[in-house]
């Protein structure tokens, strides 16, 4: 067998070199096997109908010959039984006997990749889908997807959706904003008994990490009869789940915060929980040392096939709208409720923030039901004008967690006027 060849250069191009030489002999030695066949077949379905093999094994081979890249054509190489069963049909229907050898042998060599640089083929797959230029968003996405369903066995638990909306608005402290936040769950279903769920309190924080959650808080909507007595817990009953998702205080570093208790498991005991509240003279206005900008964060800490989260900024604060910038960062190694981020917490991703119009009738969306009624009761709960409001939305498809979604933009001068 060939030993794998290596060039010289530092220890992190390695891998990319040594898989770029492996590979590329590999799809030249599949296509003359293909291209030797007569006729030629130049479909899937053709070359599994001539060969009498899986379409599914014949589709892998015609994608490791026609891939943009060989990170992406490395991903389609089939397993031993596999390859060895396309080389059994390619040789009886055709292929010359130095052909099919020369395939075996540039397999191997990509086995002995495999063993070299991930020990697994399981590992190698993932290693290959951080380095492939075609396809990039599709083989993040199959693993995050792998990310969740591991991680909903992990917690027991998991969401169809999980969303939130904030809107930021001009407070009567003319150097304040107010901020009306709702946010919950779609279908969550706990996929084992006894799995309480926590839900997030809001909260604000300084440049220097402080937290505040001393504020002046009203509920969207009255409390349901069912929860009366608990004032603080900001349920929209009118958009929960019957009956009313039940929920308890607990302590946390935030203060006082509320978990879902534990419940039924699969869809008998699937529920939707939306709170929503509006806080009051919530943070400047204008940039500061403390607050040189608006940051908005939606703590991802669920298992959910989607993440939603909207931020509505009233164009008074800016005078006119902005574009604010959507990063993702890594919590993993967040020591603190709100962690000190540095470039190498911040996660690739293709999805961008989308600006969807003025008003809460462009955010409607069959994701997630009412939404834009959700919002509108908000905006008038707070007594704000919704034609005055920019929407911007960043939709994420199996986040991964634990990980934050920011959406920020720096404030405005100290001595900014919005009348011009």
């Amino acid at each position: 067998m060939d030993a794998v060849e290596t060039k010289p250069g530092p220890d992190h191009a390695r891998f990319a070199d040594d898989a770029t030489d492996v590979m590329d002999s590999l799809r030249q030695a599949l296509a003359d096997t293909v291209e030797s066949l007569q006729p030629a077949h130049g479909l899937a379905t053709e070359l599994a109908a001539a060969l009498r093999i899986d379409t599914k094994l014949a589709w892998k081979i015609n994608r490791i010959v026609a891939a943009g890249d060989p990170f992406s054509a490395a991903r389609y190489v089939p397993g031993p039984a596999g390859f060895r069963s396309f080389l059994r049909a390619a040789k009886r229907h055709g292929a010359t006997r130095d052909g099919v050898a020369r395939a075996q042998a540039a397999f191997e060599r990509f086995a002995q990749l495999v063993r070299l640089h991930a020990g697994s083929r399981r590992a190698f797959d993932v290693l290959v889908a951080g380095h492939t230029e075609e396809d990039q968003a599709r083989a993040k996405l199959e693993q995050r997807r792998a990310m969740f369903e591991g991680g909903s066995f992990v917690w027991g638990v998991q969401a169809r959706v999980a969303f939130r909306a904030d809107i930021l608005a001009p407070s009567e402290d003319e150097a304040m904003f107010d901020f009306a936040t709702i946010r919950g769950f779609v279908d969550l279903r706990r996929l084992r008994p006894n799995v309480a769920w926590r839900i997030g309190r809001t909260y604000s924080a300084d440049r220097s990490g402080q937290v505040h959650t001393q504020f002046v808080r009203e509920r969207i909507e009255p409390a349901p009869p069912s929860h009366e007595s608990d004032e603080a817990l900001p349920l929209m009953a009118s958009f929960c789940s019957t009956p009313t998702p039940e929920c308890r205080r607990v302590e946390s570093d935030t203060g006082v915060e509320y978990e879902l208790v534990e419940g039924a498991v699969g869809n008998l005991g699937s529920l939707t929980c939306v709170l929503g509240e509006i806080v009051r003279r919530t943070e400047p206005r204008r940039r500061t040392a403390e607050y040189p900008d608006f940051t908005q964060m939606f703590r991802l800490r669920t298992p959910a096939e989607l993440a939603m989260f909207d931020v509505l900024i009233h164009r008074e604060l800016f005078g006119r709208r902005i574009t604010p910038e959507f990063i993702l960062y890594s919590d993993l190694f967040a020591d603190r409720v709100i962690p000190r981020y540095r470039a190498c917490d911040r996660l690739v991703v293709e999805e961008e923030i989308a600006f969807l119009g003025t008003g809460a009738a462009c955010a409607a969306t069959p994701t997630v039901e009412r939404y834009d009624t959700m919002i509108r009761a908000a905006i008038e709960r707070g007594g704000w004008n919704e034609a005055e409001f920019d929407v911007f939305r960043v939709r994420l498809r199996y986040p991964p967690i634990p990980s934050t979604l920011v959406v920020t933009h720096e404030l405005p001068q100290p001595d900014f006027d919005p009348a011009g």
